[in-house]
Order: structure tokens, then sequence, then C-alpha cells
């Protein structure tokens, strides 16, 4: 039987400088493995202390994550933040990290691709100096910040353009598949079959679109002018049962990380409870098959 490898993101708000209220929460539901972010979980000053706390744990950091975007006017700034969050990957023991792509106030995709591709060349040196691989997740405008769409990652046309343009072993992809249908791409079967021998890395959480009359006392996500509520998996809009299906069968080997968004601390380990119920129905279904 095919069994995931599930990892709980240090994203959520309630783990934000709190280490230890990330381990209690993952014991309650056996889960050893972490995506921890740089500087919101982890301090350079404090690592020490939490490879040590981790290490006495069993808990075992796969990926170190930062809110990087190398197509960016301050990209020394990027540039540095990046090459740190591969320092503390390599320190925790980690495989790889996982990075954004940026914004500008222009629509240029052309242009947005060589930029970054000029901008992370010194820090694939690094990350194969380390022997770590750099991610770069699929995204949305969850924050407002990109009116003339100059994300690339919004695209799984662009982001394979991109890919075959950088063509390195130690650049990959994390595939989010909500951020993919946010963002207006079809997750599956398009975005996956398009991109999945790039895959590295996969974000789960589920989404659908806001309805006014059962949402309205509810947190939403914007994208322009569209907005969104995330689920549990198996409560959205995503076809997660097809995307496992297809995993199984290319024989992917790397983790699924849970990560709600969801502030209130009842309602996130309801979605934990609800979405690793869905992960293991499906899995169990699926190896019957």
């Amino acid at each position: 039987m095919y069994k995931p490898k599930i990892v709980f993101s240090g994203f959520e708000y309630i783990y934000k400088n709190n280490i230890e209220k990330l381990i209690e929460a993952s014991n309650l539901y056996g889960i050893d493995n972490y995506e921890l972010w740089f500087p919101h979980n982890v301090k350079f000053e404090a690592l020490p202390q939490i490879e040590s706390k981790l290490k006495n744990e069993g808990k075992k950091v796969v990926c170190v994550t930062t809110w990087s975007h190398l197509y960016s006017e301050n990209v020394k700034d990027e540039q540095e933040l990046v090459s740190r969050s591969l320092h503390v990957a390599k320190r925790l023991g980690a495989e790889r990290i996982n990075t954004y792509f940026g914004f500008n106030n222009f629509q240029n995709s052309l242009r947005a691709i060589e930029t970054y591709a000029k901008n992370i060349a010194p820090i694939l040196k690094i990350a194969e100096k380390l022997d770590i691989i750099v991610c770069l997740e699929n995204e949305f405008d969850g924050h407002g910040e990109d009116p003339y769409f100059s994300d690339i990652t919004r695209s799984a046309d662009l982001i394979l353009n991109l890919m075959n343009k950088i063509d390195s072993p130690y650049f990959k992809l994390t595939f989010d598949p909500a951020n993919a249908y946010i963002a207006g791409e079809e997750p599956y079967p398009y975005f996956y079959f398009l991109l999945k021998e790039y895959i590295d890395y996969i974000h789960l959480k589920d989404v659908r679109k806001y309805l006014h009359k059962i949402d309205q006392n509810q947190t939403f996500y914007s994208d322009h002018e569209h907005n969104y509520i995330f689920t549990p998996l198996g409560e959205g809009a995503i076809n997660y049962f097809s995307i496992f299906k297809s995993l199984i069968k290319d024989n992917y080997q790397g983790y699924f990380t849970l990560e709600p968004h969801i502030n209130n601390e009842g309602l996130l380990m309801n979605a934990y409870d609800v979405s690793k119920k869905f992960i293991n129905d499906c899995f169990c279904f699926l190896s019957k098959k």
C-alpha cells in the first residue's frame, strides 16, 4: 500500500515563533515531518536550540520556506534571504527550500523569466554546493500586490517556459493545486500533466468560491475580483482523488504538506482531522485497485 509522507507546515498563525505548539499539534496526529518558515518559525540566532529541540522530539525538517521573491526590485535583499534559508535548511537537515516568484508594476512574461533566471543563478550555485533543491511554488495574488498579473507562476505554460530556461536539477516545483485553481488554472489534469516531471514537493489545501449566503462570517482570500474559502481536503473544488491516483501511478516519492491556512485553532484541528481522514481513505481505496 502506498503510504503518503504527511508534513505539517509551520505557516499557520498559531505556530508563529512557537515550535512547541507545532510539536504539540503534530504529536496528536503522529506527524514527524515539518515545513518550517524562515524567519516565521526559525530565527537564525536560535538555530542551535531549535535543532536540539527537534532532534530530541524525533522530528524531521523536510523543507524550509521563505516569503522570498527573486523577481523583485530589491533583488539583493531577496537573494540574501534565500541564501540564508539554504544554510538554515542545511543546518536542519532539510532537502529543499520553498520560494516564490515575485511581481512587478508591469506585465512582460518574457522579461520576467529572463530576469528571474539571472537573479536565481548565484542562488543555484549555492544550492548545488549544499546539495539542496530550490523549489518554486505556484502562487496567486493573495496579498493584492500584483495588479498587472506579472507573477508567471499563475500560468502552467509559463512555469514550463521557466523550467526549460533554467534547466537545473536543483530547481524544481512546489505544486499547490489550490493556488492553481484560484489563479484560474486547471490543477488537474492540465497543470499536473504539463509539469509533473518538475514536481518535487506538494502543498495540500482545498478551496472553493466564496458564497456570501453561507460564508459571510468566514475569512476569505481574494485574487483580484474573485473571493475564495479554504476548506479541509475533500470539501472544495480540487480533484484530489485523481491527483493522488496519478501520483501513485507516476511513483511520486515526495512529501505532502498540509497547510489549511486557518487562524482559529479549533477549526485548524478540525481541518487536520478531516483532511488526514480524506487522504487515508483515498490512498487506501487506490491501493486496493
